[in-house]
């Protein structure tokens, strides 16, 4: 049953600039999808402040009354050292410090990473999907972009058309920014990048045009495949002015 206080609920809307009433899609129902941690490395503070946030939505939405699907992912794979993709992988190179095999790595830290979320009693999401068990979905969705017109291939490259993609959609409307100073700031919207490497394995490197309230932070996932195409390598790179956090 939902509380009296769940139509007091107000968020703000990124898409009208205010605090609004918050209406479910869906009577009754709330999905919660967040960001988890790529998981090379053990957890630390700052990464916990994040998922007790969520945490604290999830729960109260819970006691509003409200049906709540919270699912929060797992880059489950590991990353290149250096920015422009080359270098050892970081999940190989954790792997020969501590004479495991890759996935071990992922597996340890997985559970280091849900162990210390225990410590602060939080809730595990109701799903937890991994980066590399949708990899078909996230080349489909490249597909897509293409096939509607807002994408074109260049030097085995997709790039995001975003004068094509304004033409019929408002750019820029949930950050309040405007094309053309968002296209002297870009460094080339490249949506889909294909490196094939001489050892045979190809890495693909997306863009995430993610509307940011900091207009200096810039998205990208970059997934390395090896020569069966079958994914080695994803991570998240958050780039905020000219430091790349990973």
């Amino acid at each position: 049953m939902i509380s009296n206080f769940a139509k007091d609920l107000k968020i703000h809307n990124s898409l009208t600039g205010k605090k609004e009433n918050f209406t479910p899609i869906e009577k009754n129902n709330v999905g919660m999808y967040v960001c988890g941690p790529t998981v090379y490395s053990n957890a630390h503070l700052g990464n916990c402040r994040t998922f007790i946030s969520f945490d604290l939505i999830y729960r109260y939405l819970k006691h509003l009354g409200y049906k709540v699907r919270y699912v929060r992912n797992l880059t489950d794979v590991g990353h290149l050292e250096n920015e422009d993709d080359s270098g050892e992988d970081k999940v190989s190179k954790k792997a020969r410090l501590e004479k495991l095999e890759p996935m071990e790595v992922v597996q340890k830290y997985t559970l280091d990473f849900h162990d210390i979320l225990k410590k602060f009693n939080t809730i595990p999401p109701s799903i937890e999907p991994t980066a590399s068990g949708h990899i078909v979905e996230q080349i489909e969705s490249i597909k897509q972009i293409l096939s509607s017109g807002f994408a074109y291939e260049k030097n085995g490259s997709v790039y995001f058309d975003i004068k094509e993609f304004n033409k019929s959609n408002s750019y820029g409307k949930l950050s309040g920014r405007k094309i053309e100073e968002m296209m002297n700031q870009s460094r080339g919207h490249e949506l889909f990048h294909i490196t094939k490497h001489t050892d045979g394995q190809i890495t693909l490197r997306a863009h995430c045009e993610i509307e940011e309230p900091d207009p200096t932070v810039m998205r990208d996932v970059v997934l390395t495949l090896n020569e069966n195409n079958h994914p080695m390598d994803c991570f998240i790179r958050l780039t905020v002015g000219q430091r790349s956090i990973e």
